[in-house]
């Protein structure tokens, strides 16, 4: 007896799926400005689809190491979500709905004050101002100034000029 048998057996070993990683910076901010999307994935995949409110939705970067990408600027104060799905033979990773949270900044708080609060007439006063909140504009109005004003954060000084009627003169500072 030289009777022999012959069987063989196949597997198909396939990659795990992919481990997608998503992350925006920062992960809120006010509105007019962008955030930096970071993505990335492994076990090579074939193809990565990104939705959402990404600025360009669709085929993303396969290859290995992190992609950024800007969401562009955002303008409306909402929650962005951004999601990410990479596949391979093995499967579909995936990041969903990661939120950019985008809002209005809050209102400036102006602060005004006048130094002395009482003079005689054809003296001038110090007019002391700020404002918080990084505000875009600030416009002074009243007797004896006006027009634009610094909006930079921090105390501003200026002098009133001679007052030189006898009456009650009134500063203010809208930003």
């Amino acid at each position: 007896g030289n009777d022999s048998t012959v069987d063989s057996a196949a597997v198909i070993v396939l990659p795990d799926p992919p481990s997608v990683s998503l992350t925006i910076s920062p992960s809120s901010m006010y509105v007019g400005n962008s955030a930096t999307i970071t993505y990335s994935a492994t076990n090579s995949p074939t193809s990565c689809t990104a939705s959402g409110n990404w600025a360009n939705t669709g085929s993303k970067s396969t290859t290995s190491g992190n992609h950024t990408e800007s969401t562009g600027t955002l303008s409306t104060a909402k929650t962005y979500l951004y999601s990410l799905s990479c596949t391979n033979a093995g499967g579909t990773g995936f990041q969903n709905n990661v939120p950019l949270t985008v809002t209005v900044p809050p209102a400036p708080v102006v602060s005004i004050s006048v130094n002395p609060i009482a003079t005689t007439v054809g003296n001038s006063v110090t007019i002391t101002y700020s404002a918080t909140n990084s505000p875009t504009s600030c416009t002074a109005g009243g007797n004896g100034w006006s027009g634009a004003k610094s909006t930079t954060s921090g105390a501003h000084t200026q002098t009133s000029g001679a007052l030189n009627v006898a009456q009650t003169y009134t500063f203010s500072l809208s930003c």
